[in-house]
């Protein structure tokens, strides 16, 4: 019996898995996920009602937001930063003295957005790398560390004061090891925009194409002639078109690439319990990059996500009595962009999609579209 030949495969079902399979679906295209689980990193308590993962949606996630549910809104005012000994909230008097560097840093967040804004729409019909190049302003703040962007706009002060707490607590690593470009991007959703809290329901992500969706391990990609040979724990598969939607570690050694950005490892607590006084003035409580520990945040069924760089953390610290209810580690959870620009067509009808370029929710979301998009324009063309 002659082997089915799959129009295209896609190889993993997280974000980017799901923006691919879901343009695939909506022209009508022929297609087969491989997955070992539906929503990758976005994870969950065992109720559904806590996320471990993927944690927040903001304003500018135009795709993202007709997958999911909004929740708790979670407002830069209300963070508590700790630095060191020091614990304090964002208007307060000190603030006074940063307002001339407050104001410099709103406006290159503004010119930042306009630009990322035309930058994630031509992304939908062209490589990331390739809308890189189309914008010189964009290349090179991806191609400069944070640091130096800081200095060379005096603006260290009101950064290392109220916002490299909230980059550390997202990326767990100090934000002047970054690319400038991520540092821009993650800075103007949280400081200018409305950022939620986020449920998704799974189940009903899936329901358009969940017959076409086979659990299992992808072990190996080959040729067979002028097609693709996809060889998983249980079985072989052949397709014309292969979309790699894995995580860059496990892209990595299916695609043999050279190097990927370097991983992060994160930790996780969740915790039921009293909170000590003095921990307890907000919901969210931000460490500063010395610290073991990047975040505590309150959740609405009075429990408490601990996130942490390191799994030797005492607990005792922050509560008088606890127990955990769950605990993940990921080693690793993520990698941070620095200046690599991995193409998304790895070969003839190869696509890498995903957050190996550009972290975040909807920019993976749209390397799918992206890699969909070139499935579809190259079909018509062959008809």
């Amino acid at each position: 019996m002659k082997k089915k030949i799959y129009e295209t495969i896609i190889i993993g079902c997280g974000i980017s898995g799901l923006g691919c399979a879901h343009t695939l679906k909506d022209n009508n295209k022929d297609f087969l996920v491989i997955t070992e689980d539906i929503g990758g990193r976005i994870c969950t308590s065992s109720d559904g009602k806590v996320n471990y993962g993927a944690y927040f949606v903001t304003y500018d996630y135009k795709h993202m937001k007709k997958l999911v549910t909004k929740g708790r809104k979670i407002r830069f005012k209300d963070i508590t930063f700790h630095n060191g000994r020091k614990r304090y909230r964002f208007f307060n008097r000190q603030i006074i003295k940063y307002i001339p560097q407050l104001i410099k840093l709103t406006f290159h967040l503004l010119k930042f957005r306009r630009a990322y804004g035309i930058f994630k729409k031509n992304c939908e019909h062209m490589s990331q790398k390739e809308a890189l190049e189309q914008d010189p302003y964009l290349k090179s703040l991806y191609k400069k560390k944070t640091i130096d962007f800081l200095k060379e706009q005096h603006i260290e002060g009101v950064v290392n004061k109220y916002i490299h707490e909230v980059l550390y607590a997202m990326s767990f690593v100090s934000d002047q090891k970054p690319s400038a470009f991520s540092f821009l991007q993650w800075t103007y959703q949280l400081f200018l925009l409305p950022v939620n809290e986020f449920s998704l329901d799974k189940n009903m992500t899936i329901l358009p194409f969940r017959k076409n969706i086979i659990r299992d391990t992808v072990l190996k990609i080959g040729k067979k002639g002028d097609n693709y040979l996809i060889k998983t724990r249980n079985k072989k598969f052949i397709a014309r078109n292969i979309v790699v939607a894995t995580p860059p570690w496990i892209s990595k050694n299916l695609l043999h690439l050279e190097k990927i950005d370097k991983t992060i490892n994160a930790y996780m607590f969740h915790v039921k319990g009293s909170i000590r006084e003095g921990w307890d003035e907000t919901d969210d409580q931000f460490f500063d990059p010395h610290s073991r520990t990047c975040v505590i945040s309150h959740q609405t069924d009075g429990s408490y996500l601990v996130y942490t760089k390191n799994k030797n953390v005492d607990l005792n610290n922050y509560f008088s009595s606890f127990d955990i209810i769950s605990q993940k580690h990921w080693k690793p959870a993520f990698t941070y962009p620095e200046d690599l620009m991995l193409d998304c067509i790895q070969g003839k009808n190869l696509y890498l999609i995903g957050d190996h370029n550009i972290g975040g929710m909807e920019d993976s979301y749209i390397t799918g579209i992206y890699a969909a998009n070139q499935i579809i324009k190259n079909n018509l063309s062959q008809e």
